[in-house]
């Protein structure tokens, strides 16, 4: 978190001496972009540079004049990538945002914890910068590979340089969808489980609906006691508190919503029939600051 912040601070910093206005005194407007898959998001100086789509892989953030951009180039490489070959995808995703191949001019030693391998370059117009290339998740099968390019001209290099490197100090990287299914699955399952056997406290922390039905249903409770909602809504108000038999279908609706259509058993270890008619119920699991909460309440039957 304390490299994050400093990052932020870096990119405040560095925009205000690249402005060279009369007012670089006021905050840069940062906003966050998140890649249409969900898979990751960074902050820029949208006030300075404005989101391309390059290729289907590459992002540009990009000044009007075109001469400072910052890049995310990511891709699935579907095996264990050495470092040769992401600096060689680092020349190809430069060649695609210059139009034409760049000046190697070396390796970058130690390029951070993040990234395993980089290398600066210029171009014959004048500008320089560099490429950063991670594959981090081969440990857990996740071989997407991640990279930071950014360019400027030279003269502008104090002022610009550490802003664009800011940029990429605030990658934030989530896991791959699958990954995120699996978990919401594993959410959904635990929060049945939970309320079959009666640890209410362990399913309030698996929800992230709405509660005011509950409250509804039982004024003398107070709105806050969602442990007391659950449980009354199980065991006096007609939910459906039943043991989960299987997931029939589930799917991604979203980076970070996901819907299951499920089964339950009856209390008689049958498969349990809503009215005769019913035995198959959606629920919808959301991804929220690192957590994996089901948004529906159990069945109910009066």
């Amino acid at each position: 978190m304390k490299h994050y912040i400093s990052a932020i601070l870096t990119l405040i910093a560095g925009i205000a001496i690249f402005m060279h206005a009369p007012n670089v005194g006021a905050a840069p407007r940062l906003k966050t972009y998140t890649a249409p898959s969900g898979e990751w998001s960074v902050q820029y100086p949208a006030d300075l540079l404005h989101v391309e789509q390059l290729t289907p892989e590459i992002t540009i953030f990009i000044s009007k004049d075109r001469h400072t951009v910052a890049a995310i180039d990511t891709f699935d490489a579907g095996a264990d990538t050495p470092a040769d070959a992401l600096a060689k995808r680092g020349q190809a995703a430069l060649r695609q945002i210059y139009s034409k191949s760049v000046k190697n001019t070396g390796a970058i030693a130690m390029p951070g914890a993040r990234w395993e391998t980089g290398f600066t370059f210029t171009t014959d117009k004048g500008s320089k910068g560099a490429a950063l290339y991670h594959q981090n998740g081969r440990v857990d099968q996740d071989y997407r590979v991640f990279g930071f390019v950014y360019g400027y001209k030279a003269a502008g290099e104090k002022s610009v340089r550490p802003a664009l490197e800011a940029i990429g100090e605030s990658l934030k990287i989530n896991p791959p969808v699958v990954q995120r299914l699996d978990r919401a699955r594993d959410g959904l399952r635990a929060y049945f489980g939970a309320l079959y056997a009666g640890r209410y406290a362990d399913a309030a922390r698996l929800y992230g609906g709405s509660y005011d039905i509950l409250a509804g249903w039982n004024p003398d409770v107070p709105a806050r006691d969602h442990i007391a909602l659950l449980r009354n809504g199980c065991e006096q108000n007609g939910l459906q508190c039943l043991r989960l038999k299987r997931i029939v279908a589930e799917k991604a609706v979203s980076a970070d919503e996901f819907q299951f259509t499920v089964e339950f058993l009856a209390d008689s270890g049958k498969l349990f029939v809503l009215l005769g008619k019913t035995s198959r119920f959606t629920f919808t699991v959301k991804h929220a600051s690192g957590s994996y909460l089901v948004q529906d309440l159990p069945v109910y039957m009066a």
